[in-house]
């Protein structure tokens, strides 16, 4: 099904923030990429850029929520499954020639010092990653406060092995971070405490 304006605005939107982040986006470039008219991207946003950048991040941290929940159903624990994201992106920059980057990360670069309505809202993605994964390690039997380290500590190696990949041009430091986030987490599993069983 073809998407409506207002959907091809935010996918372009994504798009370029993934590759050039938010000061190498500007809105006419959005508008061509996207094929909409210029008068549509005021018509829908009408908050102007920050306004559009922040719902196509919302966007994109929603769409990476659903893969973080989709792997953890098919992966056989939550190690596996942190290693099989990481290893989408290595796919990801492999197609791209290593232009494409996560977008929250590049947008949050930027924004984090001179915007705070792009940066809370780049929190807010993170921490819909860090509640997703989190959940899950708790469910494999780690405290609350432990998984949302744990959890953290994923996000935090994802996002780090991403730049140096596409600086390096090369996908061995995500290949080499995803092989030793899921040595550290299944580890980290193994070691939790064991509950007693009832009766004894």
């Amino acid at each position: 099904m073809a998407l409506g304006t207002k959907d091809r605005i935010l996918d372009a939107t994504v798009g370029l923030l993934r590759r050039q982040g938010y000061a190498g986006t500007g809105l006419k470039q959005i508008a061509v990429t996207s094929h909409a008219p210029w008068s549509s991207l005021y018509h829908f946003f009408p908050g102007g850029k920050d306004e559009l950048v922040e719902d196509a991040l919302m966007v994109a941290g929603r769409r990476y929520e659903s893969t973080i929940d989709r792997l953890f159903k098919e992966s056989r624990d939550g190690a596996a499954a942190t290693r099989a994201f990481l290893m989408l992106s290595v796919h990801a920059l492999e197609r791209s020639e290593f232009a494409d980057g996560c977008p929250i990360a590049t947008a949050a670069l930027e924004a984090a010092s001179t915007s705070d309505r792009l940066r809370t809202t780049a929190a807010t993605v993170f921490q819909f990653w860090v509640n997703a994964a989190a959940a899950k390690f708790q469910s494999e039997g780690l405290s609350s406060t432990r998984a949302r380290e744990i959890a953290t500590f994923a996000l935090a190696t994802f996002e780090g092995a991403i730049i140096l990949s596409r600086t390096y041009k090369s996908t061995e430091p995500l290949k080499q971070c995803a092989e030793m986030l899921e040595r550290a987490i299944r580890a980290e599993i193994a070691a939790r405490p064991r509950r007693p069983r009832k009766g004894q």
